[in-house]
């Protein structure tokens, strides 16, 4: 596969033993707010920009030696999520704006497939996204988070 060339005036190459890419918020559930079409254009963004770090770390794996890499085994992709239906939600305050969007998804049956077992939660990642090698990459990870940023979620 060859690397991602951009055209943009504003392109930086990226050295990825001082960068990480955090994708937060990109769950089915997240998305299904939003018509197909911009489901669509938005995943294909977030596939843009893991196809470049996809590409520049395992560029950065080969050239390490031995194994022993500054970076060896630490995930520069990590998938951050809000962990719907555990604990029926109540990471959500009744007083935050987001209350009133998680109950429109439970009325819509958006949580009816996830499992609420905390040791096993579904996180609900779109397929699109997922690691080609699945979660067993050491470059990627899933962080769950229990409190949404009410400041990122406010114009939603």
């Amino acid at each position: 596969m060859a690397a991602p060339i951009s055209t943009s005036p504003f392109y930086v190459p990226v050295d990825i033993r001082h960068i990480a890419l955090l994708i937060s918020d990109v769950q089915t559930q997240i998305l299904a707010r939003f018509p197909k079409e911009t489901q669509d254009a938005y995943l294909a963004q977030i596939q843009r920009s893991l196809d470049f770090f996809r590409y520049e770390i395992a560029k950065a794996r080969s050239s390490e030696t031995g194994g022993n890499g500054l970076y060896e085994g630490v995930p520069l992709i990590v998938h951050h999520t809000l962990p719907f239906n555990l604990n029926a939600n109540a990471f959500v305050s009744p007083y935050n704006k987001l209350a009133k969007w998680v109950k429109q998804l439970e009325e819509k049956g958006l949580f009816a497939t996830i499992s609420a077992d905390p040791h096993h939660p579904n996180f609900a990642i779109p397929s699109q996204v997922i690691p080609p090698r699945g979660w067993e990459s050491k470059d990627e990870i899933v962080l769950g988070k229990l409190s949404p940023s009410f400041a990122h979620h406010q114009t939603c």
